[in-house]
Formats: structure tokens, C-alpha cells, sequence
């Protein structure tokens, strides 16, 4: 900071003049910002809104004040700055004297910005300076008469009432909004500011409206932004309205007493019905009611078993960066979840049921690094089109996409060598390209694949088993190669459209009911194995190929 000299101005009331602080340069180096406006810049101080006459004693707004053009004999003048008492006695005169609008904000905001420098800003700005808890701060901080409180919420509710429409404006009313703990109010209105580089501050309030919080907040102390990354992605938290704060209260309350004692002493909540156990890291619970968009706390690694079974509220969740496990059932039947954000999480391990009847998500763009998958994970997902599996696992379980109904883009990687059971039964697939390190196939891996026009199948296969393809009507044809020794029954049955079987080799056992209800007309095989396909097909063409 580098002072100019002072100059002089002239008091509205009495004429008489005093010396004000003028700056040649200055800067926000060290600086403070909070949520009801207040900036206060060591290196860049600035002049007190409303000023107080040495003389006449009169209070008066800054800009009342004439520049005389004059500089003063003093080498730096003063801000004028008030006193808490001098604030309080300020706003009671200056109030009640004028209708204006544009002053009567500026009055109020003053009076409000006061108070809060008297009774609420020191303790939390030792908080955060220590990094401790505020209820864990001790000292005198000094507390508020029912007068200073009473009067207090009348200076911010007169704020709220005659601050204009500006943008920066709007964004202080909304927070003096949620001081009162008008909620819905600041939400309507912090949902009509655009200006992205308020949007961190923005995102800010509309989390601690989440949290049911009506304290002042910090957003710069000492230069530095306060961190609050750890809690969330503020504005994807809040849909229309938090939940009933007593009921989740009371949810969370139940759901804990159906806990271990060592579980019970280790869980802690968090506004938006979720409980966590300390010790592992784990979300247990969502309870009900619960948040529309629900945010994992960061340091979360787990989410447990059944943690948001059956949740029929939540539409969109936010897993925390350092997720790394789902267990069984979840999300199971969460009908109404659209959207999940990984938030660059590596997930590796997903349980039984995870995702099974999420009837609403369209897409999985979290499994690239798993390396476990239960049964039935993603079963039951009616909007799922589009899948490309991780690229590591081995193995597809049973009922992984079993009447994914939307299912028909399927991107199965190098690394799988068996398919199990059901596991894409009833899917919307038309092509399929089954990896050569596949070796094995479960029971009706394909059946009632309605839209099934060409599959190929790995040259690694010895048992095309019961029903895999039962009922594809669009099936056409079908290579089956050298290596397949057994089709077993009703592996093609209800396959209508299929008239044409290509047999790269020689099956030995083919199950008479194979074929069941299928269109076959024609066997293409090796011309060293014609009278062996004519015996078990007596009533097919048979022809022969030179392999």
C-alpha cells in the first residue's frame, strides 16, 4: 500500500472538514472476503460507507460527503471506520430519516456488516486460520443483547427488501436470505445468477442451503480461497428443496440404533440423510427422506451393502474421488437414479445387485478399472444402450445385463474367457463379436435376444449349451466353429428366421431338439462330413464346402 496525501471533504451537516484516506496504489495481497460482502483488504483499505462528523457528531452517508479537492496537511487521512456502538447508533438515525432505497440498502448492509464483524466474524476466522472446529475455538468473542439480534434482522430483512436487481446484488440478497434461513427464497434467486466467476461462490451457498446452515460463511482468509472441495460439487446438491431436516433426523436416528455399539461410535451424518462409519470410510446408509442429488463425502472409499437399497427419491449421485468399491445391492431398484458422476473415482470392485432394476440410468461411465464384478450387477436396467466392459476382467457373471431390454452396443474386451449364464439375455443386441480367449458360455446367454442378427463365435469354443440362443427370431445365420464338439438342447430353438447353420468342423453330439422350431433349411459342412450331417439331419440340404 502506498498513501497519497489526504484529502479533504465536507460534512453534509455542519460544513465542517476532515481528512480522508487517499491511495497512490494498494493491493488484495492478505486479503478477506465473506458471504455478506464484507471485503476487508489490509494493503487496500477503503473509506467507511457511512461517516461520522468529529464536530457536529452527525452521521452521514460517504457519498453525502463533498471532496473539497483539497489535500490535507496530514500525510494519510482516516476510513473513518465505525465502532460497533457508532454502527448501531448509525443505522437507528440514518434509517428512520430516509425513504430512498439505494441508501437504505447501503445503511442496512453497513449495519449488518458491523454486527457481524463484532459477534460473528473473530471466532470463525480462527477457526478456519487454526483449522479447527468452531465449536472447538475458546476465548471471549463477546455475545448479542436480544436488542442487537432484533435489530440486526430487521437491518438485513430491510436489506433484502430494497437491494435493486443487479447480479452482485441478487447474489447478496440470496445470502441474506439464507442467514434468515429463508431457503427456498436464496435457491429461486441464486438459480438466476450466470456470471461464471461468481460461480464458486454460488455453489458455496446453495450446499450450506443443502445443509440446513444459516452461518456466515468465509470465502477468502488470508489471501487464500477456504477450502470446501471435501464436502461437495455444491450445486448439483439441491434439487427444489433439502429434506425435512427433524425427519431425516429422526431416520438417521433409527437407522444407527440398528447398528453394533463399535459401529454405532464411529458413524457420523451428513445434512443429506447420509450416514458414514469413520473408522472404514464407508457410506452405510442414505436413509429416507432423503436429497434429489446426493453427494458422497470425499473421503469415502466404500459404499456398504443395500446403502441406497430401494431409494426411490434420489436422481442423481456423485461418488466421492477416492470411491473405490460398491457392494452388494447398493443401488438395487433406485428406479428413478438418471445419473451418476464419478468424479475421476477408479472403482474396482462392484457386488451382487449393485445397479440391478435402475430402471432411469442411461449410461455406466465408471468401470473402466474393475476388476471384480458380482452377478447380476447391471440387470434390469431398462435405458442402458451402450456398454464397453472393463478391460481386465475375465469373466462376464450371471445375469450381468439380463433384460437390459435398451441394451444394444456391447463392447466386450480381449481379457474375458467365459460368459456366464442369462448373462445377456433379453438385450436389444444386433451384432455381437465374441472375443477368440472365450471358451465357455452358460445357459441361455442369448435367449429371447429378440434383435439378434449375426453373432460370431470364438474358435476356442467346444459346448454351445442349453438354450443360447432360443428364441432370437432375427437370427439368420450362424457360423459354428471347428472347435464346438456338443450343441446341447434347445440351444437354437425359436430361432424362425434362421435357415442357413455354416459347421466349420465336426460336431460329434448335437441334441435332437437343438434346432427345435427354427427355420433351418440348410447345413453347410466340411465335404469330409457330409454323411455324418446327413444322419443328424435327415431333412436338411446338405452341402459341402472345402474348409
Amino acid at each position: 500500500m502506498l498513501p497519497a496525501p489526504a484529502q479533504l471533504y465536507k460534512c453534509p451537516h455542519c460544513g465542517k472538514t476532515k481528512p480522508m484516506l487517499s491511495l497512490m496504489s494498494g493491493n488484495t495481497f492478505g486479503g478477506e472476503l465473506w458471504s455478506d460482502g464484507r471485503a476487508i483488504y489490509p494493503m487496500l483499505p477503503k473509506l467507511s460507507t457511512i461517516q461520522k462528523c468529529s464536530y457536529c457528531g452527525r452521521y452521514s452517508l460517504l457519498d453525502k460527503w463533498k471532496d473539497t479537492g483539497k489535500t490535507s496537511n496530514e500525510s494519510c487521512g482516516e476510513t473513518g471506520g465505525l465502532t460497533y456502538a457508532e454502527a448501531k447508533e448509525a443505522y437507528v438515525e440514518l434509517s428512520s430519516s430516509t425513504s430512498d432505497a439505494s441508501e437504505l440498502s447501503a445503511i442496512s448492509i453497513s449495519f449488518v456488516q458491523a454486527y457481524n464483524d463484532q459477534f460473528r466474524r473473530p471466532r470463525l476466522r480462527k477457526a478456519y486460520q487454526e483449522n479447527k472446529p468452531i465449536d472447538s475455538i475458546s476465548g471471549f468473542f463477546g455475545s448479542p443483547k436480544m436488542e442487537d439480534i432484533h435489530l440486526v434482522i430487521k437491518a438485513t430483512k430491510q436489506a433484502i427488501e430494497t437491494l435493486d436487481d443487479s447480479e452482485n446484488n441478487r447474489l447478496l440478497k440470496a445470502e441474506l436470505l439464507r442467514e434468515l434461513g429463508r431457503r427456498d427464497e436464496a435457491l429461486r434467486i441464486l438459480r438466476t445468477i450466470t456470471n461464471i466467476d461468481v460461480k464458486w461462490i454460488v455453489d458455496i451457498l446453495t450446499y450450506h442451503i443443502a445443509l440446513w446452515d444459516n452461518r456466515l460463511l468465509p470465502l477468502v482468509i488470508d489471501g487464500k480461497k477456504v477450502d470446501y472441495s471435501c464436502r461437495a460439487n455444491y450445486a448439483t446438491i439441491v434439487a427444489n428443496k433439502a429434506p425435512d431436516r427433524v425427519e431425516v433426523d429422526r431416520s438417521i436416528e433409527r437407522f444407527v440404533q440398528t447398528l453394533s455399539s463399535e459401529i454405532r461410535q464411529d458413524t457420523k451424518k451428513d445434512a443429506l440423510s447420509g450416514v458414514y462409519d469413520k473408522s472404514t470410510k464407508s457410506l452405510l446408509k442414505v436413509v429416507t427422506p432423503c436429497a434429489k442429488h446426493f453427494e458422497i463425502e470425499n473421503q469415502t472409499y466404500h459404499i456398504c451393502d443395500y446403502a441406497l437399497f430401494r431409494n426411490f427419491v434420489i436422481k442423481s449421485l456423485a461418488f466421492s474421488r477416492n470411491l473405490r468399491s460398491i457392494g452388494a445391492k447398493a443401488l438395487y431398484d433406485c428406479k428413478n437414479l438418471e445419473m451418476v458422476s464419478p468424479n475421476n473415482a477408479v472403482i474396482e470392485s462392484i457386488g451382487d445387485c449393485a445397479f440391478m432394476n435402475c430402471k432411469s440410468l442411461k449410461e455406466i461411465g465408471f468401470i473402466d478399472n474393475v476388476l471384480f464384478l458380482g452377478r447380476s450387477v447391471f440387470a434390469g436396467m431398462d435405458k442402458l444402450e451402450s456398454i464397453r466392459l472393463p478391460q481386465k476382467i475375465n469373466r462376464i457373471p450371471e445375469f450381468t445385463f439380463f433384460e437390459c431390454e435398451s441394451l444394444q452396443h456391447v463392447e466386450i474386451p480381449k481379457s474375458v474367457n467365459v460368459i456366464e449364464s442369462y448373462s445377456f439375455q433379453h438385450t436389444a443386441i444386433k451384432h455381437l463379436t465374441i472375443p477368440e480367449n472365450v471358451q465357455e458360455l452358460g445357459d441361455a446367454v442369448f435367449s429371447r435376444c429378440f434383435q439378434l442378427e449375426y453373432v460370431k463365435l470364438p474358435n476356442g469354443l467346444k459346448i454351445i449349451p442349453e438354450r443360447t440362443f432360443s428364441s432370437c427370431k432375427s437370427l439368420r445365420e450362424i457360423v459354428i466353429p471347428k472347435s464346438v464338439k456338443t450343441i446341447m438342447k434347445e440351444a437354437f430353438d425359436g430361432t424362425e428366421s434362421l435357415t442357413t447353420v455354416r459347421f466349420r468342423g465336426k460336431v460329434e453330439q448335437i441334441d435332437e431338439t437343438a434346432f427345435k422350431d427354427s427355420g433351418l433349411e440348410t447345413a453347410i459342412v466340411p465335404f469330409w462330413t457330409e454323411s455324418h450331417y446327413k444322419k443328424l439331419f435327415p431333412n436338411l440340404t446338405i452341402k459341402t464346402e472345402i474348409p
